[in-house]
């Protein structure tokens, strides 16, 4: 049972690594070479049989892979079935064979660690086209897979792509007909913070700003006004301005969380119209009652020791660790919704380059299922019950 344990134990080192599945043979033969220098005699001899007995061949290590892999998805369906809600960030890109790949990052309240957790839900492979609805159908299979129901998922996060976020066929849309209450965002959330300093209007005015001056004295572009001295045709300058202003506007549209719901998060003792908050946070979450929402927001910026709390901590900490459920019920779980949503789509980014990694061109031949098998071994926040895997399975001796 050691040495099954051990092999499990290395095979997880190795996929951690995102090393290839015949880098066991290399390890085992690291192991006996400090056995045989590190000790003598009679102990040496035992010492090296032992390590004879550790099944990590290419063979061994692609199956202990897979049983660890098992386990460790089976710790993320248990987390998820328990969490209130999740959020989904779907990306898609080409490996190194110009396949196009879909990855799905999950992020959802770990009740056990009493902290957000962020795991990869699933890859799969769109086989002939990466249309809307290739992608609605691919999510719907993932989720399915890990036992997750439609109206659980409360946000998407997407790159803004036609295919994600198409008005007829996006994959977005489809997934509102199953789902009318999903958030949809479009990597402009910051995590935590939800976008504070970025709203629309802002950021309208600051180009509107911008396209004026073009029109006029360049007070802005002091370089530019030198070069041209006075000479200049800014009309194709200003109609950028002018596709830009729209793109943003574009952008916000879907936007649900407003500027009182992200102040709420991060500094609840700042809402001063608590009707105003009331009213916006009832529009993404129609669940939750207005008139309780206003009472436990006037008790809670009431208590002094909440608000000496807020300032020490992180917004996660606060609402997760240090406001109590049985106060303030109704603005936790408002808080809970809001932060179990991506940000961004970076996991998913960085996820790629990790793909990237394993399936490399000395490894293209890697199928779907060991490539997803790899990343879930590189990835997953997760650890394997490696003495409980080991007790249930038959120690081999390495062939």
């Amino acid at each position: 049972q050691r040495a099954h344990e051990s092999s499990l134990r290395v095979s997880w080192i190795l996929g951690q690594h995102k090393k290839p599945f015949t880098d066991g043979e290399v390890v085992k033969e690291c192991m006996t070479a400090v056995a045989e220098t590190l000790f003598e005699g009679k102990e040496k001899q035992e010492v090296c049989e032992k390590m004879k007995q550790i099944p990590i061949s290419a063979s061994s290590a692609t199956k202990k892979s897979e049983t660890l892999t098992q386990d460790v998805l089976a710790q993320l369906d248990g987390a998820i079935q328990k969490a209130p809600c999740v959020g989904l960030a779907v990306d898609e890109s080409t490996d190194v064979c110009d396949n196009a790949q879909l990855l799905v990052y999950v992020r959802f309240y770990y009740t056990e660690q009493k902290a957000f957790c962020e795991d990869l839900l699933g890859t799969t492979p769109l086989q002939s086209s990466t249309t809307g609805e290739d992608i609605y159908l691919a999510i719907m299979e993932m989720l399915a897979k890990r036992g997750i129901e439609p109206t659980k998922v409360i946000s998407i996060t997407t790159d803004g792509a036609p295919a994600m976020i198409g008005r007829e066929e996006g994959s977005e849309t489809r997934m509102k007909k199953d789902n009318p209450d999903l958030l949809t965002y479009h990597c402009i959330i910051h995590q935590s913070v939800l976008c504070a300093s970025l709203s629309d209007e802002h950021a309208e005015r600051k180009l509107e700003m911008f396209k004026e001056d073009l029109r006029e004295d360049c007070v802005h572009f002091p370089a530019v006004q030198e070069q041209v001295q006075g000479q200049r045709d800014v009309s194709s300058f200003v109609d950028f301005i002018d596709q830009l202003i729209a793109n943003f506007s574009n952008r916000f549209d879907s936007f649900s969380i407003g500027q009182q719901l992200t102040m709420f998060i991060q500094n609840p003792f700042l809402i001063t119209d608590v009707r105003s908050f009331s009213k916006e946070a009832t529009q993404p979450f129609k669940w939750v009652n207005a008139r309780d929402l206003q009472m436990e927001l006037v008790d809670l910026q009431a208590n002094l020791a909440m608000k000496e709390l807020s300032a020490r901590t992180d917004p996660s900490s606060f609402w997760l660790q240090m406001v109590p459920e049985t106060a303030f019920s109704s603005l936790k779980k408002v808080a809970l919704y809001i932060l179990t949503m991506f940000g961004s789509t970076h996991n998913c980014e960085a996820a790629f380059s990790t793909m990237n990694t394993i399936k490399n061109k000395y490894r293209s031949r890697l199928t779907n299922e060991h490539l997803h098998t790899c990343m879930r071994m590189a990835l997953s926040p997760f650890k394997p019950r490696f003495k409980m895997l080991a007790g249930q399975a038959r120690a081999h001796f390495s062939h």
